[in-house]
């Protein structure tokens, strides 16, 4: 298969971003045309639509610009969320968006614009529009910039072939992700079911109470009779971990280093990897944790 070097302007119609209709007269409405935001474009397989604003069609047609249209590809191209990417589908039409958002629109005679929003996601891709003005206070690159960037481009066919395997992957992802989030709210009805309301396996028989309004349950302070409240230190035991300073002396190595913005990357309640690993253990100050170790944020 052979490839060759082309720049993402000469593939695209056009590439431009977006505008806050705040700054034109406009407010946000709570329901109307979909305006996505930065936010939006996660890194999952799908734009998040559940973070979308909305405006109305007069704002909507006002901000011409930045109308979107199916298979639109969209950067992030300010904050620290640079390079994360989504593409437009015909189900999120009509829609907008910020100026924090980039805009390809790529030709389809020359390309495929799955093709190119998987490029975008390719960690290499990912990890150098990050690099990009990294160190600036409000990381941010121009559009300028954005069409400069160069790929390696196989022919229109393969580009096709390529983007459709990994679209069967992307369906899966999805399916699964779906699968997940119903069994999450049967856990969270679970608990609130059992913790909440008392409804717990055998309540029925738990010390019945003489009320109409009653789940059955007779609650002798706080909780349900025959429970009882403990210190969490009588049954596991607490403890913190620290930062070393300087923490780029330990950084590096093969011991994963666990910090909270793990936790909330990972959209699971486990923790699979970490960003960084250190060199050695102990790390003054830090803690080893177990297998089976419960950690919590203690700050905001």
């Amino acid at each position: 298969m052979k490839t060759q070097p082309v720049k993402l302007k000469n593939l695209t119609t056009r590439i431009t971003k977006g505008t806050t209709p705040t700054t034109i007269g406009f407010d946000f409405i709570d329901y109307g045309i979909n305006y996505i935001k930065a936010e939006a474009l996660n890194g999952d397989s799908e734009l998040d639509m559940q973070s979308f604003s909305y405006i109305n069609d007069t704002a909507h047609n006002k901000l011409k610009r930045s109308i979107l249209q199916n298979n639109d590809v969209l950067v992030t191209i300010a904050g620290v969320n640079i390079g994360k990417v989504g593409i437009v589908k015909q189900k999120h039409l009509p829609a907008n968006t910020n100026q924090a958002v980039g805009i390809v629109r790529i030709k389809s005679e020359l390309a495929n614009s799955s093709y190119i929003y998987y490029w975008f996601k390719n960690p290499l891709t990912f990890n150098h529009l990050q690099n990009i003005n990294s160190q600036a206070a409000q990381p941010n690159i121009n559009l300028e910039m954005l069409g400069n960037l160069s790929l390696l481009l196989p022919d229109i066919q393969n580009q096709q072939k390529i983007a459709s395997i990994i679209t069967v992957y992307d369906d899966l992802i999805n399916i699964n992700r779906r699968r997940i989030q119903l069994l999450e709210e049967s856990e969270r009805l679970l608990f609130r079911e059992w913790f909440v309301y008392f409804r717990f396996p055998g309540h029925e028989k738990a010390c019945p109470v003489e009320s109409k309004n009653s789940t059955g349950v007779k609650i002798v302070d706080g909780v349900p009779e025959g429970w009882e409240k403990v210190p969490i230190t009588s049954l596991c035991s607490v403890r913190r971990g620290a930062s070393p300073r300087p923490i780029s002396n330990f950084l590096g190595g093969t011991i994963p280093w666990f910090k909270i913005g793990d936790a909330t990357a990972s959209g699971s309640p486990f923790i699979i990897e970490t960003k960084e690993a250190v060199t050695s253990y102990p790390v003054p100050g830090t803690k080893l944790s177990n297998f089976t170790s419960t950690s919590f944020s203690g700050s905001s």
